[in-house]
């Protein structure tokens, strides 16, 4: 908000809420949009009354099919305020077949759309095989409309950087570095095992030099059994440390295919 966007996306703001809190962050969100600014936002098991102060709604189906994309319902002047509604909605749901059944006059909008595409604890099977919701919205008065509205949009201006990345090589592998030092840092139980593991190598492999020092040495044979010691700790503490990096770098991995994704 600081930067005065004019598209704000909210993934969820109501989750963890009571209803009191949740029904102050859409007052706030209410307010924004009385600004002129657009926010885009998805809800998870919404109230009744929350669900109804949304303009518009995106419904997709199991596997990303849009089933309605429209207003979600007038809003109304009552004596304590707006009153906000989801009729639009409901009647477009109640009207677009036969097999589709009636909402009931106590049951919750965001309930009954749920149930109705069959993404909802009350599914029925036997009414989501007999009714194509996808179909029934692509040959809708609502789906050309908004085909229409899309068409009719002029196409913006394009943008073009000079540069495909922001900062330069050196800055993003400094900065990327510190990242993942930071974040290996904070592993507490893998830096903790690390020192007692090389701890416990380093006692073993002594244990062999104890009555050895290097200017006693005369012979070759004791020369290679000295570096051969000294290599043989070496070699097993790399290999055993990098065998504990395996899992937290399988913890990271996520996030690198998300930036290699990213560009």
């Amino acid at each position: 908000m600081a930067a005065n966007p004019s598209i704000l996306f909210l993934d969820e703001p109501t989750s963890g809420l009571d209803s009191r809190a949740a029904k102050m962050v859409m007052n706030v969100l209410r307010r924004i949009t009385a600004t002129g600014r657009t926010v885009i936002c998805t809800v998870h098991q919404p109230s009744q009354e929350i669900f109804s102060m949304f303009d518009h709604l995106l419904l997709l189906k199991k596997g990303g099919w849009m089933v309605y994309n429209g207003n979600l319902g007038p809003t109304m002047q009552g004596e304590d305020g707006p009153v906000y509604t989801a009729r639009n909605m409901v009647d477009y749901f109640e009207s677009c077949s036969p097999l589709a059944p009636k909402m009931k006059p106590d049951m919750n909008p965001a309930e009954y759309m749920l149930d109705i595409v069959g993404a909802g604890l009350g599914t029925h099977a036997e009414r989501e095989e007999s009714v194509d919701f996808v179909r029934l919205y692509e040959e809708s008065e609502m789906a050309k409309e908004m085909k229409q509205r899309l068409e009719s949009l002029s196409e913006g201006e394009k943008l073009n950087f000079s540069r495909r990345y922001a900062m330069s090589l050196p800055t993003q592998l400094y900065y990327s570095t510190r990242r993942w030092a930071s974040c290996h840092w904070r592993n507490v139980g893998y830096n903790f095992h690390r020192m007692i593991v090389v701890g416990i190598i380093a006692l073993l492999f002594s244990l062999n030099l104890v009555n050895l020092t290097l200017s006693e040495v005369t012979d070759q044979a004791t020369l290679q059994s000295f570096n051969g010691i000294l290599f043989s700790g070496i070699f097993f503490t790399a290999a055993v440390q990098t065998n504990m990096a395996v899992q937290v770098l399988g913890d990271v991995k996520v996030v690198y295919y998300k930036e290699l994704a990213a560009g």
